[in-house]
């Protein structure tokens, strides 16, 4: 008995309880001028007409007239909808359908939504009334008081601040334009969050990524994938951009380039630096730099790059500087020094701190070295101070030649004229049809050396030279190694790989060699970066 009566009183508590819950739930009508009921217009409705307010859970909707199904517990309205909710949600159309059940609002027709901080417009619109949560397929707009934004999909999240777009979508902000496939946007905070490819376009240049977010009151930013930001005279690229708008300053990580169009000019490395206002950048960690031409391409690795402006009030002066181990590559020449400097404008590299520079069979020292390039196969070479230029003649024998300064003539991309001016000296090894002749060991303080194939063909002395010829017997005196002698072929670097010049690439340097030249040129990059990602 006590157990049917425990029953009885459960299903009297769930039926009082499903009944409060039904009576939440149902939809009332305040008002209407006319009330009409008649089956032959809509079956089981009531036609409401003139001045009809209908409520549900707090929401208020006013219209000209409609059909209310108070059985199925629902509302078609028509003629100037305005749907209020508090102070926070103002909605109007042209026509209603609305389910008290599920408390969804589909409104068509000159859709408006408003709440504090947003206003939307669409065509077509579902709105849930219990959760706050906005719907459109067919194309919106919304605009705040920063920025509109349109888009073909949209979603709102009235409760959390919070609007999802897909498909064209457009963000227009006083100083930029943003265009993307996907991404949020929280209404409180005005940030939007990138989550597809999505550009961004303002007067200084632009900003690209496939993730990450965009504060759209600062202009600062985190992206993620794919980044890149710059103008129509360079840009820098990476996986990772930390960008902040108010100092000027993007802060790049793993995969960056940065490249320099007019000057043909790309700086790689894991990790850098640009600041917008002083124009100043620096890529460091296995940092390159490669100057591209038609022709060839030079490589050049250091510790870190930077490139900066010379002056602002003369456009396109740039000069870029690489400092600690700097190494580089090219089929024509190649170097290594501890700095190094190179201008855009007139193409000159400078060269500091023990530098060596070998073209061909030919090894250049001097206290520091400059060379301008054309582009069009000339160039001149500068060596200042203690200069000094070697070549092997055989195995254990070497053209010499020093002097206080020298200037070298590169002519279709090859040494074809050195001038030495002050000091000069010369150790010559002389040969004839039936091989060496013996070796001619001269002083005078300006030289002339004319080469052919990149060897020595003809030396011509200025004036007043002091000259002493030594018989082949003769090789082996220790004065036939000018004071200023060195030969470091050791340190030549060999391929664009070499100029990384660490133990732990050797075995790519070898597949490299093996693989041959083509191929070296087409992997060389992605090989670098695989087996330098973890080298600190």
């Amino acid at each position: 008995m006590r157990h049917r009566l425990r029953l009885l009183c459960l299903f009297v508590s769930l039926t009082l309880f499903t009944n409060v819950d039904a009576q939440k739930r149902r939809v009332y009508i305040d008002h209407s001028d006319s009330l009409v009921s008649n089956v032959g217009v809509a079956h089981n409705a009531d036609r409401l007409i003139g001045n009809v307010i209908v409520r549900h859970q707090g929401a208020i909707m006013h219209c000209d007239s409609a059909y209310f199904y108070s059985k199925e517990n629902r509302v078609d309205a028509f003629g100037r909808i305005h749907i209020t909710q508090g102070d926070t949600l103002n909605l109007k159309g042209n026509s209603l359908a609305y389910d008290g059940n599920t408390s969804l609002a589909i409104i068509r027709g000159d859709v408006k939504l408003k709440d504090p901080s947003l206003e939307l417009t669409t065509d077509l619109l579902e709105y849930n009334l219990e959760n706050g949560v906005a719907f459109y397929t067919t194309g919106g707009t919304i605009v705040d008081s920063l920025n509109t934004l349109k888009s073909k999909i949209g979603r709102y999240y009235s409760n959390d601040k919070m609007l999802f777009f897909k498909d064209s979508v457009e963000l227009d902000n006083k100083d930029f334009l943003m265009f993307s496939d996907t991404l949020k946007y929280n209404t409180e905070i005005k940030t939007v969050y990138i989550s597809g490819p999505t550009t961004i376009n303002s007067d200084s240049g632009y900003l690209y990524s496939e993730s990450g977010w965009y504060s759209t009151i600062t202009q600062n930013a985190e992206l993620y994938k794919n980044s890149k930001m710059g103008n129509k005279k360079q840009e820098l690229r990476c996986d990772t951009l930390l960008y902040d708008k108010l100092k000027g300053r993007g802060i790049a990580h793993h995969h960056v380039e940065i490249e320099d169009f007019k000057s043909r000019l790309v700086i790689k490395g894991e990790y850098g630096k640009y600041h917008e206002f002083s124009k100043k950048g620096m890529v460091t960690k296995s940092a390159l730099l490669l100057q591209y031409d038609k022709k060839d391409t030079l490589y050049l690795h250091a510790d870190t790059l930077r490139t900066q402006s010379v002056a602002d009030s003369i456009p396109d002066k740039k000069i870029f500087l690489a400092y600690n181990r700097v190494r580089f590559y090219r089929r024509d020449m190649q170097g290594v020094c501890d700095s190094l400097t190179y201008s855009a404008q007139d193409s000159v590299m400078r060269m500091y701190f023990d530098p060596i520079v070998w073209a061909m069979k030919n090894q250049m020292t001097a206290d520091s070295i400059t060379y301008a390039n054309n582009n069009k196969g000339a160039g001149l070479l500068n060596l200042y101070g203690k200069s000094f230029m070697v070549s092997l003649d055989t195995l254990v024998l070497y053209n010499q030649i020093s002097g206080k300064n020298m200037i070298g003539y590169i002519v279709n991309n090859k040494l074809d004229r050195l001038d030495v001016n002050g000091n000069g000296q010369t150790v010559y090894y002389v040969k004839d049809k039936e091989g060496m002749v013996g070796v001619n060991k001269a002083i005078c303080s300006d030289i002339r050396i004319k080469l052919k194939n990149n060897k020595i063909d003809r030396i011509s002395f200025i004036e007043s030279p002091k000259m002493d010829f030594f018989p082949p017997g003769d090789f082996g005196r220790g004065d036939l190694k000018l004071p200023m002698f060195r030969w470091e072929e050791a340190l030549r670097p060999k391929n664009p790989l070499d100029v990384f010049n660490f133990d732990s690439y050797k075995k790519e340097e070898e597949i490299i060699r093996n693989i041959g030249e083509s191929d070296e040129q087409k992997n060389v990059f992605e090989k670098v970066r695989k087996s330098l990602r973890n080298v600190k």
